[in-house]
């Protein structure tokens, strides 16, 4: 199961650099704030993945389906143990219970693949995984 937690995880890095670089922004705060600003438009398409911009952050859907929820926590970008559910349940990948996946989590904080912001939220890490 953590292995599972690992590469939804990698998928929700992947995103982020997808739409950092298709976008020209740095965090999810920076795009909302440029979407605000009629910087930049609200719902789109890039390299074959849809992304919606919303409240303080965004989602991105896959061409599979599978949707990775982005937010700001003040100086960092991160998800919850939920979006991490949302995503395995977009997959087809086998569902574990929330309290498994925040356990999962807190291993990746272990061996740095990830921050813990709180209780059920995690940030990304300074430097991202290979």
């Amino acid at each position: 199961m953590l292995r599972t937690i690992e590469d939804a995880i990698r998928q929700f890095y992947s995103a982020k650099a997808l739409v950092e670089a298709a976008l020209g922004v740095t965090s999810a705060s920076q795009l909302t704030e440029r979407v605000l600003r009629d910087e930049a438009i609200r719902h789109g398409h890039c390299r074959g993945f849809e992304y919606s911009v919303h409240g303080v952050g965004y989602t991105v859907v896959s061409p599979g389906g599978e949707p990775v929820h982005i937010d700001s926590f003040g100086d960092k970008d991160g998800f919850t143990v939920y979006d991490i559910r949302a995503y395995l349940e977009g997959s087809g990948d086998a569902v574990p219970a929330v309290d498994e996946i925040r356990f999962a989590c807190d291993q990746l904080v272990d061996r740095g693949m990830i921050d813990r912001i709180d209780r059920a939220t995690y940030g990304f890490a300074s430097i991202p995984p290979e």
